[in-house]
């Protein structure tokens, strides 16, 4: 197709902007509890328009500037919210295909489960025989978090660990990268919910203290540094960065908007666990901040219980998905016994694996005898789309460990909520530029 002209992109920014703010307020009106039951009631006047526009828009499949990488992105957002938009009215939404394409989850990364698991599976039995010969595994006692004085008692301590790791490893990752410098924006606490979450209304990541404090054999409470660390990484780092650059940036709004973004969060997922990694790298490049720390002495310890424990929860967290994966898509069989013995292949024994079915299908099936859909959108945390955009980079021969290399990736990763293949594309694009001249990124007015 022709080169989108500037007057042209101009109206398509204009109109997205329009459209998305109206789905902005449809999604806003659809989640008060009340509303929600009548959203049927106003879908005609929110459909069409955006099905209207959507069809008004070039269609382009390998964009070579950054106005097409917009548009090429604006098509898929919209595919994305039609079908968001759809899955409220219609009940077929719930099958196994339908449901990878509204999230926008790439095929591959779902089959790929079966080739990990598989290439892992040795090895993470290794890891375990040796932890337990070793008796290198800690023992840590539950908190009783159901005893006031205790629970009271342990929120206090945990939430002055957690300002404190974030009062030091803040300015010491604004060091590192250009966008780092807004971390001093955000507030870390705690919370009693059941799992850390970043609140981007108050700017605030909460994180689960359980999740992060233990009782040590002297009774008292000690923090798993580890645990700690990873989280800080993915909701920091992650969740939190991309939403505060994402804010900060010249994208248009439907770059920096959350409505209907079902097709954005395979991506964001996969970009705060990258952040999970590479928080501990920088960590292990820097004996100053493990000083400030107070994890210098045991550190080289740690990063090698980081990758083994790692790798023990990356392979039970991917069986989770591989058991969601078989028992959704239909092409692998109707028959029962025909998943469970796909599934069991990769249990360490028959009975874990008859337990995962079990609990899948006891908890999560609805009425026409398919996983639910939330169930089988928990299939986005199977997406790299964060690492292949960040290996675009290093292919082109940059250097992460440089502040001006690695500020132009991390910016590339945590700058806008795209799609899988739209983030990718974006760095494919920008790398390209870029390892020709850097005087190129003046040809970025708004992805850079």
């Amino acid at each position: 197709m022709a080169d989108l002209r500037a007057k042209e992109f101009d109206s398509i920014v204009v109109k997205s902007n329009e459209v998305f703010d109206r789905l902005n307020h449809f999604e806003k009106f659809v989640s008060n509890g009340v509303y929600r039951f009548f959203n049927s009631v106003v879908m005609d006047k929110v459909l069409p328009e955006v099905s209207s526009f959507k069809e008004s828009l070039p269609r382009i499949d390998e964009p070579k500037n950054e106005r097409e990488l917009i548009v090429a992105e604006l098509n898929r957002r919209l595919d994305g919210a039609i079908l968001s938009l759809e899955q409220m009215v219609d009940s077929n939404y719930v099958e196994f295909d339908k449901i990878l394409s509204l999230l926008a989850i790439p095929e591959q990364d779902v089959k790929d489960l079966e080739g990990w698991l598989s290439e892992n599976k040795l090895r993470v039995e290794s890891i375990v025989k040796q932890l337990y010969e070793d008796g290198t595994f800690e023992y840590q006692l539950n908190i009783q978090s159901d005893v006031p004085k205790i629970s009271k008692k342990m929120q206090e301590f945990a939430d002055h660990v957690v300002k404190n790791y974030h009062k030091l490893l803040g300015p010491f990752i604004g060091k590192l990268t250009s966008g780092g410098e807004f971390l001093g924006d955000i507030d870390v606490t705690i919370t009693l919910n059941g799992r850390s979450y970043y609140n981007p209304v108050f700017n605030t990541v909460a994180l689960n203290p359980f999740q992060i404090c233990f009782i040590d054999k002297k009774k008292e409470f000690n923090v798993n540094e580890l645990a700690l660390i990873r989280v800080y990484g993915h909701e920091v780092m992650g969740h939190a960065l991309n939403s505060v650059l994402s804010e900060k940036s010249n994208l248009p709004l439907f770059l920096k908007s959350y409505s209907l973004s079902h097709s954005t969060l395979p991506t964001a997922e996969s970009v705060a666990q990258f952040y999970e990694k590479i928080i501990f790298s920088d960590i292990k490049n820097d004996k100053e901040i493990q000083q400030k720390l107070g994890i210098a002495d045991d550190f080289e310890e740690m990063y090698k219980k980081f990758h083994n424990e790692s790798l023990l929860s990356d392979y039970l967290n991917n069986f989770n998905l591989y058991t969601i994966y078989v028992l959704a898509d239909k092409s692998k069989g109707d028959q029962l016994d025909e998943k469970i013995h796909l599934i069991e292949r990769f249990s360490f024994s028959k009975a874990n694996a008859y337990y995962q079915v079990d609990y899948f299908l006891k908890n999560f099936v609805d009425h026409k005898g398919n996983l639910n859909p939330r169930t089988v959108s928990e299939l986005k945390y199977c997406v790299k789309s964060a690492y292949r955009a960040y290996q675009e980079f290093i292919d082109k021969g940059f250097d992460y460990s440089k502040h001006e290399d690695r500020s132009i990736i991390d910016k590339t990763l945590l700058e806008g909520y795209w799609t899988p293949q739209g983030l990718e594309q974006k760095a494919r694009l920008i790398a390209s530029e870029l390892s020709e001249s850097r005087e190129n990124i003046s040809k970025f007015s708004y992805i850079l």
